[in-house]
């Protein structure tokens, strides 16, 4: 797999580098409410997924899986909980639904039983070393030339709104191999 990787002083809160992505399509912040450094270290941020698993009513997590399995990236040992991969959630109703369960509540809001988002990039705030932590995967590009491109893309697009809050890189790195 390949993973292009950038570092950042951050000085800001996880809710700063939230309201400067907003807008993005299914953007997620994941943060942790411990405050011991070995368990409530990192918060993640991801937004505009390369591809969107959604369903209402006939959910198999089956097919979910064969998903995650294609669009896994093999990049192993970063250090960090999530580089890339895919976020979601299972809806309330999903447990009943799954096991034949007849559901009495009315569904007055029609939201999906299952939406799960397939990241290439997340950005990731390393609050013990005050650093961002830009990840692009290049997925879901197959051949590494591709996936290095659009990985070093969504590293710019990053960069450029990162400007906004005056946030500049680091230190810069990368790694890159192929499969």
């Amino acid at each position: 797999g390949i993973m292009l990787t950038e570092s950042f002083d951050f000085n800001y809160s996880p809710q700063d580098l939230l309201a400067l992505f907003k807008e993005e399509p299914y953007v997620f912040l994941l943060e942790s409410s411990l405050f011991e450094k070995s368990r409530g270290r990192y918060s993640m941020l991801g937004f505009d997924p390369f591809f969107i698993y959604e369903h209402k009513d006939q959910t198999n997590l089956d097919e979910l899986k064969r998903h995650f399995y294609r669009y896994r990236n093999s990049q192993k040992n970063s250090g960090f909980p999530l580089t890339s991969g895919m976020v979601g959630y299972l809806g309330y109703d999903y447990g009943p639904l799954r096991e034949g369960v007849p559901l009495t509540s009315t569904d007055d809001l029609g939201l999906p039983d299952c939406v799960f988002g397939f990241y290439d990039c997340v950005l990731i705030i390393d609050h013990l070393s005050r650093k961002l932590i830009v990840t692009a995967s290049g997925l879901p590009e197959r051949f590494a030339r591709l996936k290095e491109l659009r990985a070093k893309a969504r590293l710019d697009a990053v960069r450029k709104k990162l400007e906004d809050l005056k946030i500049y890189p680091s230190v810069m790195f990368s790694e890159a191999a192929s499969v």
